[in-house]
């Protein structure tokens, strides 16, 4: 085993660089305002990503990562002979090659993005060495604390680091890095995988490597491998050009300029994101929501970066029949026919649920009602994979008790009611009139509205933990703008693919019966 001179802490040269990250999260902040945060800018994803590595540096000069570099040799004396540090040098690097350059490759899309040469492989590296000194630091200070002189203080350093790179990697990447710097590229099927046969393997045959003969200059440079073969992957956009409009992976999408859609449950985050992006595609929004100060609030950002007003309704509570048909007149008044209707219910009540699930019912027949032929309503409606959850026990008590019943039932069996609803409008409605689905955005971040150009509070950002960081907007915008659809091309989508909703929907007689109870005119009021 090789002895590693530790550095000393370089306290200077960490606030030069951690002031630098101040001044590019300030740059960052006067690019992002009065931006949408949902249209990718990557002049902005560029300048959080440099803060990021100002910072990483500024703790590796802080650590003495720096100086534990510069002050040890590359290869230490007499490494060159020795066949197993080969053999681990030569296996660390297989495990990047095959991990980074092979296997990550197989769960990422372009979306239509293109190499740019320099700038891409200059981020590669930028982002490989600066993430790798923060293994590097991390590692530092691990061997400070529980020394490497024996095998013991080796496992409870490689322990230390592969538990806080394990948990840095997947929170720092899950929560910030895909969220508000990468541009969209993962396959979600495949994220499992990526853990698995990618960053796991890195992270302990590097961290083991590093421990055992301790090439910490090494480690660096795997980390920066990696990093740069998933940046050319993605590949990760220049600043210089902007982001692809037209996403080549996505399905064919229909021109939305002047289409007409009602989105409802405005005021909650997803509702917001659907109706941004909308409005972004040249869609007339109509904001359907019960909180008259944040609707208006959207429409203001909405006028602010499209040019045009949505079409904002009095404020409306959908577990009401009374208050369903009066906006559903103002709707017909202001619009004329409607194109698409979005029914989101989030953030209701668990007690008012059922009425609120009945009167977006209510409002979707009385658009339809409106709509003439040839030109179908797409409805879409908003249910949760929570749904699998339910009964048959369950859905039956819940069209047992009535339409008079102020009996509340449980979210994932309402969610259930709601997909069978979508199913049955799917093949009873007349296709030259109607369209359905049901969507849902499976288990997903979604926490931050279009309001947020960055991470929000403390509380927010833990909300999410262990959550994709898919935005379950996507996939609702995603059936909305769609070029076609049919039955045939799915009734129900989560993570923009459709999927087979719970068996317990296979019921045909119990379907029959859920229709017969969502489709009827009475709604209680205040349920």
């Amino acid at each position: 085993m090789d002895v590693v001179a530790l550095g000393a802490p370089q306290p200077w040269a960490a606030l030069a660089f951690a002031a630098m990250g101040v001044l590019l999260v300030v740059a960052t902040r006067l690019r992002s305002r009065g931006r949408n945060p949902r249209r990718y800018d990557p002049v902005a994803a560029w300048l959080r990503a440099c803060a990021y590595f100002a910072f990483a540096w500024a703790v590796a000069f802080l650590t003495g990562a720096v100086s534990t570099i510069t002050g040890n040799p590359v290869i230490f004396p007499g490494q060159t002979s020795n066949p197993w540090w080969w053999l681990f040098t030569v296996a660390a690097v297989a495990v990047i090659i095959v991990g980074y350059w092979v296997i990550w490759p197989r769960g990422t899309l372009a979306h239509g993005r293109r190499i740019v040469f320099p700038d891409t492989y200059v981020f590669g590296i930028l982002w490989g060495i600066s993430e790798g000194m923060i293994f590097a630091s991390v590692w530092t200070t691990a061997v400070r604390v529980f020394g490497r002189d024996n095998s013991w203080e080796q496992l409870a350093v490689f322990v230390a680091c592969y538990l806080g790179l394990a948990l840095f990697i997947g929170l720092w990447h899950a929560l910030f890095w895909d969220t508000y710097v990468a541009p969209e590229h993962n396959i979600l099927a495949w994220n499992f995988r990526k853990v698995l046969l990618c960053h796991n393997p890195n992270v302990i045959v590097t961290t083991a490597y590093v421990t055992v003969f301790g090439n910490l200059a090494i480690y660096v440079s795997l980390q920066a491998l990696a990093l740069l073969g998933a940046t050319v992957t993605m590949p990760f956009p220049s600043f210089r050009r902007p982001n692809p409009e037209h996403d080549p992976d996505a399905p064919p999408q229909r021109d939305m300029r002047g289409v007409v859609c009602v989105v409802t449950g405005i005021g909650t985050p997803t509702a917001d994101n659907v109706a941004t992006d909308l409005a972004e595609l040249g869609a007339t929004v109509v904001l359907v929501g019960g909180d008259p100060a944040g609707t208006e609030r959207l429409a203001e950002r909405l006028r602010g970066w499209t040019g045009r007003s949505p079409a904002v309704m009095s404020p409306v509570d959908l577990a009401s029949a009374e208050d369903v048909r009066r906006v559903a007149d103002e709707i017909a008044s202001r619009t004329g026919a409607v194109d698409v209707i979005v029914d989101d219910p989030t953030g209701v009540e668990t007690q008012h649920l059922a009425a609120r699930h009945r009167g977006g019912v209510l409002l979707e027949l009385l658009l339809l009602a409106g709509r003439p032929e040839g030109s179908p309503l797409r409805v879409i409606v908003v249910g949760s994979e929570e749904h699998r959850r339910a009964s048959t026990q369950d859905l039956a008590r819940l069209v047992s008790d009535g339409p008079f019943s102020a009996t509340p039932h449980g979210s994932a069996t309402v969610a259930a009611a709601r997909v069978a609803y979508a199913m049955e409008l799917s093949e009873r409605g007349d296709p030259t009139r109607v369209v359905a689905c049901a969507v849902a955005p499976g288990a997903m971040v979604g926490a931050g509205s279009v309001a947020d150009s960055e991470p929000g509070s403390a509380a927010n950002f833990f909300s999410t933990l262990f959550q994709s960081n898919e935005d379950p907007a996507r996939t609702y915008v995603q059936v909305a703008v769609a070029e076609s659809l049919s039955p045939a091309d799915g009734v129900y989508w989560t993570n923009k693919v459709p999927t087979d909703p719970s068996p317990v929907l296979d019921d045909r007689a119990l379907r029959d019966e859920l229709w017969t109870w969502s489709t009827s005119a009475v709604v209680v009021d205040g349920a």
